[in-house]
């Protein structure tokens, strides 16, 4: 199998031993997308204009998505239920699947900014943050104190 976005907002799967279109997904609003294969072709990821969609390729059903401030403009996976997407604006994104249970949206796991500052963040105040999140802030410049 093999997935390509279209202008006309479709995404087409293909048969490559057969050379012909074989499926035909719509749900996307706009063109331009990030396209993987999860789960050994059985499912695909498609990342556009601020979304990213979940999709069974057998039955071409929409079975998430993912809203983004920011346009996907790449996505790959990490076997076996880590998704990742690059936006546009250089950060880099992380959801956990779950394909086991029905109707589970993906968790985001954690993300990325080149364009975070946290230099005037200080850490002290419970705001309820979970560690990875501390980390990023760490990271990009904010510190453990006590406001």
């Amino acid at each position: 199998k093999f997935a390509s976005g279209s202008l006309d907002t479709t995404i087409r799967i293909w048969d490559l031993e057969l050379g012909k279109e074989v499926k035909k997904l719509e749900g996307h609003t706009s063109s331009g997308y990030a396209l993987t294969l999860l789960e050994g072709g059985k499912k695909l990821a498609s990342g556009g204009y601020k979304t990213i969609r979940i999709w069974d390729v057998d039955t071409s059903k929409e079975l998430a998505k993912i809203s983004c401030p920011f346009s996907i403009n790449s996505l790959t996976s990490k076997e076996p239920n880590l998704l990742l997407a690059g936006d546009d604006h250089g950060g880099i994104w992380c959801w956990k699947l779950n394909f086991q249970e029905k109707d589970v949206q993906p968790e985001l796991m954690w993300a990325t900014n080149p364009n975070l500052i946290c230099s005037e963040t200080k850490l002290g105040t419970p705001i309820g943050l979970s560690e990875p999140n501390k980390r990023l802030l760490l990271q990009h410049g904010a510190t453990a104190e006590k406001q």
